[in-house]
C-alpha cells in the first residue's frame, strides 16, 4: 500500500520493486467453463515454456474472444516422471494431485520428453485447434522450436523481457477483472497464477520474476507469450504500440 500511495500520488517509483500481480480472488471468479469442444476451429495462439528441463513445461493455448463470448484457455503440462517425488519435497505442493486431475502429464525418465510435447501439439491441431502461431522462449527449447517448424508451424521466438511482458501483463490483468478470459479453473495454472511475482522497472513496466516467485510459472509465462503474440496482431490493444514506442 505504501508503494501504490508513492507512486500514485508522489510519482516515485521503488527501484527494482517486486510486487503481487493477480489477487487469488480475482483470477478464481474469472474461471468461467471451458468446452475444448466448442473451440474447435477457433484461431488460437500458443505459447511454450520449458526452460527447465527438469520441472513442469508449459504450453498455453490461448483462444481470442469472439462475439459476445469471453477468451479462453487450455493449459498443457508436462513433468518427468522420475522426477515427482524431489520436486514435491523440492516446492512444498503435491505434484501427483496435478497428475491424478489431469493438469500435469508425465513423460518418462528425468527430463522433458520434448517430443511429447510435439505430438500434443499436432494432436490437439488434427482435433480441431487452429493454431496460428506459436511462441516460443528460445532459452532451452532450440530443438523444439526447429521441430515444430519442419512441422510446419509458425514459430515466434519471445523472449520474457520488459517489452514482451509488460503490455501482455497488463492486458490479462484488464482480461481477468473484466471477467472476459475464462480458464476453466484449471488447478495447475491457478498455482502458477499464485506464486508469479511480477519485477518492476523504473517506467512502470512489469514482467514475470521467476526468482522470486514461489513456485513455478511455467502456465502464467506460457499464457502471457501467447497474449503477446495477439497483441502483436491486433496493435489498437498493444499500449505500447499504440503510443509509438515499440518497434
Amino acid at each position: 500500500m505504501r508503494n501504490d500511495v508513492l507512486m500514485l500520488h508522489f510519482n516515485i517509483w521503488p527501484r527494482g520493486e517486486l510486487v503481487s500481480w493477480i489477487p487469488p480472488e480475482e483470477w478464481e471468479a474469472s474461471a468461467g467453463v471451458v468446452e475444448e469442444e466448442d473451440l474447435r476451429g477457433r484461431e488460437c495462439f500458443v505459447g511454450i515454456v520449458a526452460t527447465s528441463s527438469a520441472d513442469i513445461a508449459a504450453v498455453a493455448y490461448l483462444f481470442p474472444a469472439e462475439d459476445e463470448g469471453p477468451a479462453a484457455v487450455v493449459l498443457d503440462a508436462f513433468v518427468p516422471a522420475d522426477n515427482v517425488a524431489r520436486l514435491e519435497e523440492l516446492h512444498r505442493v503435491s505434484y501427483r494431485s496435478w497428475l491424478d486431475d489431469g493438469s500435469l502429464s508425465p513423460t518418462d525418465g528425468d527430463v522433458i520428453d520434448e517430443r511429447a510435447i510435439l505430438r500434443q501439439i499436432q494432436e490437439r491441431q488434427e482435433e480441431g485447434f487452429a493454431i496460428e502461431e506459436i511462441a516460443c522462449n528460445p532459452r532451452g527449447t532450440a530443438a523444439l522450436m526447429r521441430a515444430l517448424d519442419d512441422a510446419g508451424f509458425t514459430v515466434t521466438s519471445v523472449l520474457p523481457s520488459f517489452a514482451a511482458m509488460s503490455p501482455a501483463m497488463r492486458e490479462l490483468e484488464k482480461l481477468v477483472r473484466g471477467k472476459q478470459i475464462a480458464h476453466g479453473g484449471n488447478r495447475l495454472l491457478a498455482y502458477g497464477m499464485r506464486s508469479l511475482q511480477a519485477r518492476r522497472n523504473l517506467d512502470g513496466d512489469l514482467k514475470p520474476d521467476p526468482e522470486k516467485s514461489s513456485g513455478n510459472i511455467a502456465g502464467p509465462v506460457a499464457l502471457l507469450m501467447a497474449l503477446s503474440r495477439v497483441l502483436a496482431k491486433e496493435p489498437e490493444r498493444n499500449p505500447l504500440v499504440r503510443w509509438g514506442v515499440a518497434g
